[in-house]
């Protein structure tokens, strides 16, 4: 961009048809960044409606390089850009940056620090992210060193770290994530879904953690890091408690409203929740956490307004089902006996 605050766009910006996102690739042919943001660009700079691939850095952001600029990112797909050795930000990095976020799909980019992206000295705001198949050393999808990133409707899944952090990592950040979907994110080592390491503070709202490996959460195990803060309310960790793993070191705070159950997906990779699903009206629209107050995105990820019904409360994870409660089956459960004994010491009764 040069220092030029102008559009770039394919006709999905004014046509609205999101096949022109696929249909418009910009390819960097394994020779750099594909886009390059440096030279102070703000947040009048937009970048829009295009495929973004085959980048190969040095040291930053192979798909989108952020370093001292703020632009807007929206529907973008940033896929398969990696580093030939030592990287970071697979699909974008962000250095001293205040970039907004809106609709962007990183998928199968790879790192040693952030195979989704890096977000350094940043303040981000991210609304509608996908993060699938990213690979790092250290964060799969999402690497954070003394940032400050709020998130809604994050869907994550099936990232992978050689180290710490399969989904997300973060140092010194703070995070707010606001209704995403985390599964089947993985680790070599610690935190399959989260980790965290030195003084980072976040917040969970509206979240669903399901088969993440060796764990969902994971505070870090050296006590030499101050400690982290962690608050967590109206999520779904479908493998219970023992997926958050605090090791001493952390302060968990478990507010209220939080569930432990299948979420009920709709398939092995779609995760629009069934009628029967225990998150629907789970969530909260508005909470108030150490002062500060919280709401639920006013869409969810496909566009669907939150909550649905109108007056109802918002579905836990990334996707609003159209009920506002669970519907309840009924089945025949009629006993084969109609006179049975049943023991009840001392007083049996038939």
């Amino acid at each position: 961009y040069n220092g030029n605050n102008i559009t770039i766009a394919s006709l999905f910006l004014t046509t609205q048809d999101t096949s022109f996102i696929s249909q418009t690739s910009i390819d960097g042919n394994q020779n750099g960044s594909v886009v390059t943001f440096g030279t102070g660009e703000d947040n009048s700079a937009l970048l829009s409606g295009f495929t973004i691939t085959n980048g190969q850095s040095q040291v930053y952001g192979s798909g989108i390089s952020c370093i001292d600029a703020s632009p807007t990112l929206s529907n973008l797909k940033v896929l398969n850009n990696h580093f030939s050795s030592w990287g970071i930000g697979g699909g974008i990095n962000f250095l001293n940056s205040t970039a907004v976020l809106e609709n962007i799909k990183l998928i199968n980019n790879s790192a040693q620090f952030g195979g989704g992206f890096f977000g350094e000295d940043s303040q981000l705001e991210i609304t509608n992210l996908t993060c699938i198949g990213n690979e790092s050393y250290n964060g799969g999808a999402i690497c954070l060193l003394q940032a400050e990133v709020t998130i809604y409707n994050a869907l994550i899944h099936g990232n992978y770290t050689s180290n710490e952090g399969g989904a997300i990592w973060t140092d010194r950040s703070d995070l707010n994530l606001i209704n995403a979907t985390i599964s089947d994110n993985s680790v070599l080592c610690y935190g399959g879904g989260i980790y965290l390491i030195w003084s980072s503070y976040i917040n969970l709202i509206n979240c669903v953690f399901l088969e993440n490996y060796p764990e969902d959460i994971c505070f870090t195990y050296d006590s030499y890091y101050p400690n982290s803060t962690m608050n967590i309310t109206h999520n779904n960790f479908a493998g219970g408690e023992d997926g958050i793993v605090t090791n001493n070191n952390g302060f968990l705070n478990m507010l209220e409203g939080n569930i432990y159950l299948d979420p009920e997906f709709v398939g092995i990779e779609d995760f629009h929740l069934q009628d029967s699903s225990p998150c629907i009206g789970s969530g909260i629209d508005q909470i108030l956490i150490a002062g500060v107050n919280y709401q639920a995105p006013e869409f969810d990820l496909n566009g669907n307004p939150r909550p649905v019904p109108a007056g109802s409360m918002p579905d836990i994870g990334v996707y609003e089902n159209p009920l506002g409660n669970p519907q309840v089956g009924i089945t025949n459960g009629q006993l084969l006996k109609t006179n049975f004994y049943l023991s009840n010491y001392p007083n049996p009764f038939n």
